[in-house]
Formats: C-alpha cells, sequence, structure tokens
C-alpha cells in the first residue's frame, strides 16, 4: 500500500495529544491522596507521654511515615491526644509548645524540623532537613575497629578491600592486641591460622615468627627491619604503639624483594589522628609487675593541618625467676602537616630499652620427675649479675603522600633504624647423676654476645587509578632500597665449673669473657 505522509502526520499528532493528556491526568491524580491525607478524620487515643513515643503513636494510626532528627523530640512531652481529628489537627496538637513545624513532602510523608531548619534553604526547596552526618570509613593503614578489618596496604602497597586481594591474609587489630593482652609480636599472633610461636619458650629477647615452616621477616610500615634468625640485634616492637598487625601469606618477593615464601608480617605504628585522644593505662600484677602507659593524640591547630601523637609505656616488672627482670621503657611520638586534602607529610621515631633475661634448666627435674622431686617453678641455674640482656633501639623516619589528580598519586617512606644488644646467657650440659646421692649435676658455661644493627630503608611508589570500560584499574610502579648493617663480637668461658641442679651455687662466676670478632 502507499504510504500516506498526511495520516502519518495526523496519527503522531493524535499519539502526541494523547500522551500529554495521559502525563497531566496523572499529575492531577499525585496530586490528590496529599490533600486525602491532610482532610480525613482519624481517631486517636493518645496519653499524655514524651513526644517521641505519641509521634509514634501518630504514625501508626495514619499510617503517615515521619522523619525528623531524634535529637529534635528529646526532652520534650507531649499533650493527651483523644477524639478524632484531622492528620494536620492532630500534628498541630501534639507539636503545641515544642517549637517544632511540620510539612507535607509526599502523600504519605510528613517531615518534622525546628524553626530554624524550616527556614532554611533545604527546607525551602521541599527538602528534609537533618542533623549532620559523619561518614568514617577504615584506611588500610589506620586504626581498625573491633576485630575485623576489610582494608589493607600489605598484599597490594594500594588501600585495598581484603575481599579483593588474591592472597591470604590475617589483620590483628589494636582491640584484639588489647583483649589478648599481648605483651609482644608473638604473643600477638598465637590464634592466627598457619603461624607457629614461641619457638623459645620463656625467652623473650626476640620476636620469632614462623608461617607456613618458614621463618618470617618483620617489616615495619611495610618496609624490611632487621629480623629473623640473624645474629641477636633483631628490633622488637612494642604492642601497645602499634596500630594493626598483618600477616601476609605466600611469596611477596614482587613488592618486598627478598623474603621468605611462607609469607612475611608486617607491623604498622600508631599514626596521628584528627580526633582528640587521650589514654591513660595503669597495671600491677604478679612478681611485682608495676607498669603505665599513655596514648595522646589530636590536631594543634584549629584547621587540623597540624596533628601528632605521643605513646609512651614503661614497665619495672619481675619474673617467675627471682633474678631476671622484665623492664622496658618505650617512647614514640609523631607528627603529621597536612597542608590540603591531597599532601600530607608525618614524620616520627621511636626509642625503646630492655632488659631481660633467661635461664635455661634440664629435663630431667621439669618435665621428667626424679627422686628429689620436681624443680621448684623460680629455679635459676645461672648466673644472677650475668644472665641479662640489655636492647637499646630507635627508629626516625617520614612518609610522604600526594595526590596529583583523580588518577594519579605518590608515596615515598624513608627510615633509619639502630639496635643494640647485649646478651649474657649460661650454657648447661653434660647431665650426670651422682650414683652414691643421686644428685644432679651439670656443666655450666656463659656465653656473651654483642651485636649492633643498623637499617636504612627507603619505599617509593606512583599509582595510577583508570577505567577500561567496566574494568577499573590500579597500577603500581616503585623502587625500594634497603641496606643492613650487621657488627657481631662473642666471647665465652666453658671453665666455669659443674652446678648442682637442686643446690645451685653462684658463687664461682667467671670474669667477663674477652669479646672478638664474630
Amino acid at each position: 500500500m502507499p504510504d500516506r505522509p498526511g495520516r502519518t502526520r495526523i496519527l503522531k499528532a493524535v499519539l502526541l495529544a494523547s500522551t500529554t493528556f495521559v502525563a497531566s491526568g496523572y499529575a492531577a491524580i499525585a496530586q490528590a491522596p496529599q490533600a486525602v491525607q491532610q482532610e480525613r478524620m482519624v481517631a486517636f487515643d493518645l496519653p499524655a507521654q514524651p513526644l517521641a513515643a505519641s509521634l509514634t503513636g501518630f504514625a501508626r494510626s495514619t499510617c503517615i511515615k515521619l522523619a525528623y532528627p531524634a535529637a529534635l523530640t528529646r526532652g520534650r512531652s507531649a499533650p493527651p491526644q483523644r477524639g478524632s481529628y484531622s492528620p494536620a489537627e492532630a500534628l498541630d496538637r501534639l507539636l503545641a509548645g515544642s517549637g517544632l513545624s511540620w510539612r507535607f513532602t509526599g502523600a504519605n510523608a510528613v517531615a518534622i524540623t525546628a524553626p530554624a531548619a524550616a527556614a532554611g534553604t533545604g527546607a525551602a526547596g521541599g527538602g528534609i532537613l537533618l542533623d549532620q552526618i559523619t561518614l568514617t570509613g577504615e584506611s588500610a593503614w589506620g586504626p581498625v575497629s573491633g576485630y575485623v578489618a576489610r582494608q589493607t596496604g600489605t598484599a597490594t602497597k594500594t588501600d585495598t578491600p581484603i575481599v579483593e586481594t588474591p592472597q591470604t591474609i590475617n589483620v590483628i587489630s589494636a582491640d584484639q592486641i588489647k583483649a589478648q593482652g599481648a605483651a609482644s609480636v608473638d604473643e600477638a599472633l598465637r590464634y592466627t591460622p598457619g603461624v607457629s610461636t614461641d619457638f623459645y619458650g620463656g625467652a623473650t629477647y626476640n620476636d620469632y615468627v614462623r608461617l607456613r615452616g618458614f621463618v618470617a621477616p618483620i617489616f615495619a610500615e611495610g618496609m624490611r627491619m632487621p629480623s629473623g634468625l640473624r645474629d641477636y640485634a633483631q628490633l622488637r616492637h612494642e604492642p601497645y604503639g602499634l596500630e594493626r598487625v598483618e600477616v601476609l601469606k605466600g611469596p611477596s618477593s614482587v613488592l618486598y624483594g627478598q623474603a621468605a615464601p611462607g609469607g612475611m608480617v608486617n607491623a604498622l605504628r600508631k599514626r596521628p589522628t584528627a580526633e582528640r585522644l587521650r589514654e591513660l593505662q595503669l597495671q600491677a600484677g604478679s612478681f611485682g609487675r608495676n607498669q603505665g602507659a599513655f596514648d595522646l593524640g589530636g590536631p594543634l591547630d584549629a584547621g587540623k593541618t597540624l596533628t601528632y601523637r605521643l605513646t609512651g609505656l614503661l614497665r619495672d616488672s619481675g619474673t617467675q625467676v627471682e633474678a631476671l627482670r622484665d623492664d622496658r621503657a618505650f617512647l614514640a611520638p609523631s607528627l603529621t602537616w597536612r597542608p590540603d586534602a591531597d599532601t600530607a607529610l608525618t614524620l616520627y621515631g621511636h626509642y625503646q630499652h630492655d632488659v631481660g633475661g633467661n635461664s635455661p634448666l634440664p629435663a630431667l627435674g621439669t618435665v621428667y620427675p626424679t627422686q628429689f622431686g620436681h624443680l621448684p617453678v623460680d629455679a635459676f641455674l645461672g648466673y644472677p649479675d650475668f644472665n641479662r640482656y640489655k636492647r637499646d633501639q630507635f627508629s626516625l623516619g617520614y612518609e610522604f603522600e600526594h595526590r596529583f589528580d583523580d588518577r594519579f598519586q605518590l608515596h615515598h617512606k624513608l627510615q633509619y633504624s639502630n639496635i643494640e644488644m647485649d646478651y649474657r646467657y649460661s650454657v648447661l650440659s653434660g647431665l650426670q647423676t651422682d650414683p652414691a646421692t643421686g644428685r644432679i649435676s651439670l656443666n655450666r658455661s656463659i656465653q656473651h654476645p654483642h651485636d649492633t644493627a643498623t637499617a636504612l630503608t627507603m619505599d617509593n611508589n606512583l599509582q595510577a587509578d583508570f577505567d577500561t570500560g567496566p574494568l577499573r584499574h590500579s597500577l603500581l610502579v616503585g623502587l625500594d632500597y634497603t641496606r643492613l648493617d650487621f657488627d657481631s663480637h662473642w666471647g665465652g668461658d666453658y671453665t666455669a665449673g659443674r652446678v648442682d641442679v637442686f643446690a645451685p651455687h653462684h658463687d664461682n662466676r667467671p670474669a667477663d669473657p674477652v669479646l672478638y670478632p664474630d
């Protein structure tokens, strides 16, 4: 059939008119329910009670949704409401004398506001003006609320949700460390699957962690520190100064260079906070343990461009063995300068002084009984004025980050650490039992390693975020540099003689051995 343009134009005009008519009719119908809601009569039976309760009863009776900040009704009461009223009349009566106003924002919706809010720009546009809302989020390098972390920066060096990280990672938060009462990183990781700790029993001079059978290096802020089984001069973290401890399982050499195939541990220190923080702890415990700690932080200026954090701890404590100590002094200051939303510079440092010691015991008399029974729990077979270690460690560093635009951001870190460890201990060997008396004795010798370690670490990376169609990418390129220096000296004396396990004497202490380069 031939096309007829005139007929087509008429048909289009009719359809357009129909569309316009339907739209206009819909607008008229949509306006009707609001008028009906305001005019219909509803029976109310509300006693005199808090305003919030009366408004709940009003909403239940009228099926009208009410929107208002909870603070508006706090401390306000409503008069009794009995009888049949329109919703508008009922609201006027309920809010009489409260200073609050109301308005319909929809067919079945009412907003209640304070007079100042009703006069504001938000109310003039017909919107609902609520109280200020504070949005909070978790940073991959910041504190964790509770025990469950959702973000991590260890696996990718980017702020990435854990569920999107293609590696197994466990995060131990400061709240969990506190709940466990952990006094070391070793103890903080005891409940982490796939992690083995406490290889040396009561020895507290270093943290040793194995992941999937391999000794794991312990990093600080994503940078390599002296750790593992090499020498005694290793950085040991005070748990009270940590925001979180992250365990990354599996190979990580792509981002961290030389590392164990089982994984790595990354300790993140507490950082400056824009919120005012004041915390003080006092503790007392067994064996004369006395400890005090403080955690202070907040802004230094009104604009919060300068924020700080100061964490400290002091412990004076004995141990189960009377001759051994467990003392610590720790101080960690940090300062962040944030001139704008895209730039931040953080300066930080820490100092820690530890005094401790340990003494080995034989299996016979502890695990296995003898004819004299078991050794007492405070048995000490070393020399009271010799067996001890002293560690002094400090670190200084800074972190700089800058976002150039919505795509590129730069991260730069530099840290210098110094650890000095003086360790004196006894070695027991050659267990013998006297056939006549049954007394047990051991050869007792002394050893004295003195180690110093320094570490200079730098980490730089540039991150680019971009999209290709429906996919979003984060591209990371960077360079890190680490220089570790160890200086080890050692001395020993194997002429100290024998010691009776059940009647130890300490009067034949040999002179301090001469130290030689190791």
